[in-house]
Parts: structure tokens; C-alpha cells; sequence
């Protein structure tokens, strides 16, 4: 008798474990199928208009129009998003010398956002019979013939051989005035009307600043090497301290070495 029952447990754990069996592979052909039926639907989609792009964004152009940048691009409305060459985007509107970075952003189902930071300009060099727009990394923004519209400090006396738009300049003399005008704030920049460069050790600024009666008055001063950031900030803060302190009219400030400043007034010359 317990023989018997032995054997009929036995049994019925054969059938419930090969009814296991049997679903576990029904649930997995299902598994299966579904994945399949996803993967062909995928490819369908893929494969169908459904992803193209239909809208082209462009955000944080300022000098460089919508109309070029995305023409620059080259991206088609026939292109699919999954398809779409983010890198040769990149590079290619990367060509525009406005154009610092850019970041390609997909936006499903059907439009990408080109997502611009454009260089800024900080001075206007003159070169033959032309003016040159240039950034703090000396890449050239852009030629014109007037710059009557431009409120940006002038570099003259540059031995200024070549350029090309969209590349740098490489001449010492350039980097040395373009680092020096960087390392003012904006608001003091907007007072530096020119610079003269003919050497590192020779850089002049003409400022345009307000006397004791609220009238303007140029101040020339004679500020040297501008590499060492630290050293640069220490002559503009002097330059800055006379400029606001000072109770003369100031015609002349020297701060080629920082440690030994000088000044000159309008009552010095008269």
C-alpha cells in the first residue's frame, strides 16, 4: 500500500513538472514572438517616414542667421533621426568663424535643436585696406569696410602681415594687447577706445573717461606686458584707483612695472 502511494506521488510530480515545462515554453515562444513583432516594427519605423525630420532649431545665434546655420548643417528633411551624422553636423557648421561650439540635439519624433555658443568679439584690428573683427583667441570673426556701428577698441601699429577669416592671428604683439583688454570687466572695456601695439613692452590704451564736470577726456596709458593674468590685474586696479580717486585731471598713467606707477596731470603740462 505505501508502495503505491509512493509511486502515484511520483507520477503525478512527473506530470506537473513536464506541465511546468510546457508553459515556461509557451511563455518563452511568447517572449519570442513579441520581441520579434518589436524588432519588425522597429525596422518598419525606421525604415518609414515617420522619423524624418520635418523642424530644424536653432537657438543662441545672435550674428549668425537661422537661414545659414541651418544651411551650413546640410541636414535634409529627408534625413531620419536615427540616421543623422551628429559629428559631420558639428563640423560642418564649426566652419562658420562666428560659430565656437554647437550641440546637435534630437527631439523625437521628428525635429533636432542646434544648440549655437558664437564667439564675442573684443577688438577691431585694421588690416590694409580693410577692418578685422577678432575674439580673445584671435580668431578672425569677420572683414568690413566700416566699423561705424562698432563699439570696440581699435588696435593700431600692429606688423600685421596675413589673415583669413575664421583663423588665428599668430603676432605676439596682437596677444599681448587682445589679453590685456580681456582682463578688464566689460564696463571698463566699453571706456578703452584704442590700443597701440607695435611691441609687447610698448602697449598703450587711450581711455575715454569723465572729468570732475561730467565731460569726457582721453587718459593715455602706457601698460606694457599683459601675460601674467595676476600682473594684469594688479595694473588694472591701479589704473582703476587712480581714475576714480584722484581729484586731477589725469592725462597720463604708467604701469609698465606695477610696483612703480606713474601719473601725470593736466596741471603737470600747464
Amino acid at each position: 500500500m505505501n508502495k503505491k502511494i509512493v509511486q502515484d506521488k511520483a507520477t503525478q510530480r512527473m506530470r506537473n513538472i513536464k506541465k511546468i515545462k510546457k508553459k515556461r515554453r509557451l511563455v518563452t515562444l511568447s517572449l519570442f514572438l513579441l520581441i520579434v513583432i518589436g524588432i519588425v516594427g522597429l525596422v518598419f519605423l525606421c525604415n518609414s517616414d515617420f522619423f524624418n525630420i520635418k523642424k530644424i532649431i536653432v537657438v543662441g545665434n545672435k550674428h549668425v542667421s537661422e537661414d545659414k546655420i541651418i544651411k551650413q548643417s546640410s541636414i535634409g528633411t529627408n534625413t531620419s533621426l536615427f540616421g543623422l551624422p551628429s559629428n559631420e553636423i558639428r563640423t560642418r557648421i564649426l566652419k562658420e568663424a562666428w560659430i565656437e561650439d554647437v550641440e546637435v540635439v534630437r527631439h523625437f519624433p521628428n525635429s533636432v535643436e542646434l544648440k549655437v555658443v558664437e564667439r564675442e568679439a573684443i577688438a577691431i584690428v585694421p588690416f590694409q585696406d580693410i577692418y578685422l573683427i577678432v575674439d580673445k583667441n584671435l580668431v578672425v570673426l569677420e572683414s568690413r569696410e566700416s566699423i561705424d556701428d562698432l563699439a570696440l577698441p581699435v588696435i593700431l601699429d600692429l606688423k600685421l602681415t596675413k589673415a583669413k577669416i575664421g583663423e588665428k592671428i599668430n603676432l605676439p604683439s596682437l596677444e599681448n594687447a587682445v589679453n590685456c583688454l580681456v582682463s578688464f570687466d566689460k564696463d571698463f572695456r566699453k571706456t578703452i577706445i584704442m590700443a597701440n601695439a607695435p611691441s609687447i613692452e610698448k602697449l598703450t590704451l587711450m581711455i575715454s573717461v569723465k572729468n570732475g564736470d561730467g565731460e569726457l577726456h582721453d587718459v593715455e596709458v602706457l601698460y606694457g606686458e599683459a601675460d601674467d593674468e595676476d600682473v594684469a590685474l594688479r595694473k588694472n586696479a591701479i589704473i582703476k584707483k587712480i581714475l576714480t580717486e584722484s581729484k586731477k585731471h589725469v592725462i597720463y598713467i604708467d604701469v609698465r612695472v606695477v610696483t612703480n606707477p606713474a601719473v601725470k596731470f593736466l596741471d603737470d603740462v600747464y
